[in-house]
């Protein structure tokens, strides 16, 4: 997204951008993640998944207390990097013939937006921090821990369990 006149002039600036990033984010995710909860083959990853997708609903819900208006903020952000995630997560799910390797792949992609989510959650926690925005400091904070709980559990599963059986499909 090119951000249209404006120019950044402060942390507040960068706090309130990248605010609206991780809501777009956030609601990219939430948008596919059904869909792919449906094809998994794993009952273990399915619970874990549909787990995920009630952080990010519980994430959403908070973020709209972070929100502040700004007339000289868009209104709107569009995160390329995870519409580029999310088009070659699709393009791979969808050319897996195995549902055990769908389900390897699967952990790999939501891992890798997982990643990009916990560095925009920390960094947004950081600077809330520095302007003294406690409370939102807190909701990025926490919103970051999640994220790195997830990310554990779903090496773990990945580990002990889908990886294991794809292994046998080779």
């Amino acid at each position: 997204m090119k951000l249209h006149n404006q120019v950044i002039v402060s942390l507040r600036d960068m706090l309130l951008i990248d605010g609206k990033k991780i809501v777009d984010v956030e609601n990219n995710i939430e948008e596919v993640l059904p869909e792919w909860i449906s094809k998994i083959s794993s009952k273990i990853l399915k619970e874990e998944l549909e787990h995920y997708l009630s952080d990010i609903r519980s994430h959403q819900k908070e973020m709209k207390d972070c929100e502040k208006n700004d007339s000289s903020i868009p209104d709107e952000y569009n995160s390329r990097i995870v519409k580029a995630y999310l088009d070659e997560a699709n393009d791979k799910l969808s050319a897996c013939a195995d549902a055990k390797i769908f389900d390897a792949y699967l952990i790999y992609a939501i891992q890798a937006i997982n990643h990009y989510k916990i560095n925009i959650y920390g960094t947004l926690a950081t600077y809330a921090d520095s302007l003294g925005q406690q409370k939102t400091a807190e909701i990025y904070h926490k919103a970051m821990l999640d994220e790195k709980v997830s990310d554990m559990r779903l090496s773990n599963i990945a580990e002990r369990n889908i990886n294991v059986i794809a292994t046998l499909t080779c």
